[in-house]
């Protein structure tokens, strides 16, 4: 074991990574990885997806808010005069069923 290795080691036991390498496998990141845009760590491709390396409960509220965001930006559909009568229709019907 050389000492590069020695202290990879030792930072991964504290919960932290080398520089320039995935926290999960300690693969080199330098030429292929990604950041993530949650924990803010570069990973390698194989551990890039939030889900994968544990940031997966941040990923889903980020796009749940992405979702709310752009529907609360969309405007509010009006409701047809077609679907007003049908909608009048089924009220009638129902209270003609119920007497």
């Amino acid at each position: 074991m050389t000492g590069t290795d020695e202290v990879a080691g030792a930072l991964r036991s504290l919960g932290l990574s080398a520089p320039g390498r995935c926290p999960t496998c300690n693969v080199s990141t330098a030429l292929l990885g990604a950041t993530c845009k949650h924990c803010k760590e570069r990973f390698c491709l194989a551990h890039a997806q939030a889900e994968v390396h544990g940031c997966g409960p941040d990923a889903r509220k980020a796009a749940r808010a992405g979702v709310r965001a752009e529907v609360a930006g969309l405007p509010a559909r009006k409701p047809s005069a077609l679907q007003d009568k049908a909608r009048a229709a089924c009220v009638n019907l129902r209270l003609r069923l119920a007497v």
